[in-house]
């Protein structure tokens, strides 16, 4: 609701890019298949703008990432990034073909359950879910991407962020 006051209020002939959690941006498109049963930002955002809404998950492979050491001890680390199970969104994602020596692909999600080259897409799958807390595993959830994203950024192996400091 703060977004959408300040995107007509302040600032009404810009645009915004807002970066937040994957559950938190998107859309909720689906009360039994969404993330939180489609109660989240995004899902305000998408009845909001409509089609001018677009949320884009960010996913990967394998590799490291900066997170707290837990919900309670907000001391950070570097984390491994178990590598992605076989028929996790991920290690389907990492099959696609992409330029040699590339770090990855974006993927465009908005077409049909139908459609036979995305169609696999539309299966629930598990999805990496990790978020500020270290996770030791994260593939517990299960998404139908297209339900919920217009696109995916996939990075076949990431590295921990460092502080500018």
């Amino acid at each position: 609701a703060n977004l959408d006051w300040a995107m007509r209020t302040l600032y009404p002939t810009s645009r915004a890019v807002v970066w937040a959690h994957d559950v938190h941006v998107s859309h909720g498109g689906d009360r039994e298949r969404s993330f939180n049963a489609g109660a989240q930002m995004g899902a305000h955002l998408k009845h909001t703008f409509g089609y001018d809404y677009r949320a884009f998950s960010f996913l990967t492979r394998a590799g490291t990432y900066r997170a707290t050491r837990g919900l309670s001890d907000h001391t950070m680390m570097d984390v491994e990034a178990f590598p992605a199970p076989e028929g996790s969104v991920e290690a389907l994602l990492a099959t696609l073909p992409r330029p040699h020596g590339s770090a990855g692909v974006v993927v465009d999600l908005r077409f049909s359950a139908r459609d036979r080259r995305g169609g696999w897409l539309w299966q629930p799958r598990p999805i990496r879910h990790i978020g500020y807390a270290a996770y030791d595993y994260g593939f517990e959830v299960r998404a139908v991407l297209p339900l919920d994203f217009d696109g995916v950024v996939f990075v076949d192996v990431t590295r921990a962020s460092r502080s500018l400091r």
